[in-house]
């Protein structure tokens, strides 16, 4: 690609490989429709300059000139961004990892908060119900120990009674 000239449909056309902690893709697509706009603009720019200057009239003196500044002139090497361009744009990248890098650390740290959260009210909630089940039993075995009791009682009400009419029985005979 070091010998290929940089057109508006490269930039458009061109993927990049995406790599675990690389650049944003979207930011990176926005960046490079934000290069290919402005490289519209400034052809766009050109355009309407050779038009301008086709639709003057020149001296004759001043025709090869013209000539020359209408024709497109060869494109030697790419167009390279300066070093303050390059660093500008690597401190621009640098800070936007950064700041996705804080942002996945302040969320893992939130969802750890939630799920520690989550785990002492499970907790709390399983011990509340543990004395819940213990208090249940008790209670159980309260009444269990009642009915006995009761039917106990009743049932020698019942032999109490059962004599009660036998002795009476023996009366009227």
């Amino acid at each position: 690609m070091a010998n290929e000239r940089i057109t508006i449909e490269l930039i458009e056309q061109k993927e990049f490989k995406q790599k675990v902690r690389g650049y944003d893709p979207e930011e990176v697509d926005a960046f490079l429709d934000d290069i290919c706009d402005e490289m519209i603009a400034l052809q766009d720019e050109i355009d309407e300059l050779h038009q301008q200057l086709a639709q003057k009239p020149t001296a004759p003196a001043a025709r090869p000139e013209v000539a020359y500044a209408e024709e497109p002139k060869p494109v030697q090497k790419e167009k390279t961004f300066s070093d303050d361009d390059t660093e500008s744009l690597k401190a621009i990248l640098l800070n936007a990892q950064k700041v996705a890098d804080q942002t996945v650390k302040e969320a893992h740290e939130r969802a750890d908060a939630i799920v520690e959260k989550a785990q002492t009210d499970a907790d709390k909630k399983l011990g509340n119900l543990e004395d819940e089940h213990i208090r249940l039993q008790n209670e159980i075995e309260i009444l269990k120990n009642a009915a006995k009791d009761y039917r106990d009682r009743f049932t020698q009400l019942l032999e109490d009674q059962k004599h009660v009419l036998t002795a009476q029985k023996e009366l009227f005979k």
